[in-house]
């Protein structure tokens, strides 16, 4: 009975060994699926971090690419003006001129 009893807890030992080791294997897998995880969050934060500054820099962008289109066509009907300017005084200069040339 004795050997019986010992043979019944050398078994259950046994058991308990191989449910432990399962139980080990469990968390083992369940740290490395935890891990990858953890990068998956980080990389698609990053990610989306990421897209915001590209976002924020995009608008900077269009934002800067309008206000040189607006400044190019100021500057454009300024010099339209002063050519103008240049060609009125020219003919004024002109008209001034050939009378005291013409003498």
């Amino acid at each position: 009975a004795a050997q019986e009893g010992a043979a019944t807890t050398e078994r259950e030992r046994d058991e308990l060994t191989d449910r432990l080791a399962e139980a080990e294997a469990d968390l083992s897998a369940l740290r490395v699926a935890h891990a990858d995880h953890v990068l998956e969050r980080n990389f698609l934060s990053r990610a989306l971090r990421d897209e915001r500054c590209f976002s924020a820099i995009r608008v900077e962008l269009e934002t800067t690419v309008q206000q040189i289109a607006e400044e190019h066509h100021d500057l454009s009907d300024m010099l339209d003006a002063m050519h103008l300017l240049v060609t009125h005084t020219r003919n004024e200069l002109t008209e001034a001129l050939v009378p005291l040339l013409g003498r």
